[in-house]
């Protein structure tokens, strides 16, 4: 009996030694709450419970880490919807954008008589508006050549050049090779306008004696060219004159920032 008593001390000492080497090397004092002061106290009493206690606790130790690893799953299941979730909302997004665009297209066309084709700019160079941009109806949606291109807030911005199946290409207002006849709104002077630099227009062959304003009004006059009169195109922003010639020049400024420009309309005949 003595033997066995000697055992059970000897048993107890090692696991007060090990209680204190986990405590003291710290694991937050995890490993205490593991060992507690009240299951040394049955081992001491009872050996068969002692053991099932630690069996108990090595069971939920290891059910600890199958439930770490079940989280982890999930979360990369919640990760991998969130990411689905993110691409359907940009879809939408668009969807909600494209259809915002098609019922400007459809105000414009009540107010103005305008049938219009929505289209998006699919290229060009956001440096310089001295190129062609392109936009991604063609032919296929009824574009033809020489027709307008106007903005979501009816602003004249450019005319159709090339039409292709799928695409098509128009020059911008500010371009050099874009000219379109305009006539100031209120003055009521007739000329011809012509893009400069790829950054504004002028509106040439005003003669000397024709008095217009700054920040006039300039739009289409409708003549020769087939477009619908009275489109806005911009406004006056200066006026060159020169006493020795007949006529007389007009800097327009674009009522429409083109540069930024993402959708266009482009007017059917």
């Amino acid at each position: 009996m003595t033997k066995f008593y000697n055992i059970i001390i000897i048993a107890s000492l090692i696991i007060i030694v090990m209680l204190f080497f986990f405590n003291f090397s710290n694991i937050n004092g995890k490993f205490l709450a593991f060992f507690s002061i009240k299951t040394l106290d049955s081992a001491i009493i009872s050996p068969v419970k002692f053991f099932s206690i630690i069996s108990n606790k090595t069971i939920d130790f290891f059910s600890l880490f199958t439930h770490i690893g079940d989280l982890n799953e999930k979360n990369k299941r919640f990760y991998s919807e969130n990411k689905r979730l993110a691409v359907e909302n940009v879809k939408l997004k668009e969807l909600e954008i494209e259809n915002e665009l098609l019922r400007v297209a459809l105000s414009l066309e009540k107010s103005a008589g305008y049938d219009l084709v929505p289209a998006r700019i699919i290229g060009k160079d956001p440096a310089v508006l001295s190129n062609f941009i392109i936009i991604d109806k063609g032919s296929d949606f009824g574009i033809i050549e020489n027709t307008a291109v106007i903005s979501q807030n009816g602003v004249f911005i450019g005319q159709i050049k090339k039409v292709n199946v799928g695409y098509s290409q128009f020059i911008p207002v500010v371009a050099p090779g874009s000219s379109v006849n305009a006539i100031t709104q209120n003055s009521r002077v007739q000329g011809i306008l012509r893009g400069k630099y790829g950054l504004s227009s002028i509106l040439e062959l005003i003669p000397q004696d024709k008095e217009i304003e700054i920040n006039e009004a300039v739009i289409t006059s409708g003549v020769n060219d087939g477009f619908p009169f009275g489109i806005l195109i911009g406004y006056v922003a200066d006026i060159k004159a020169d006493a020795n010639k007949p006529f007389k020049d007009a800097m327009i400024k674009s009522g429409e920032n083109i540069a930024n420009l993402e959708w266009v309309y482009v007017l059917k005949n």
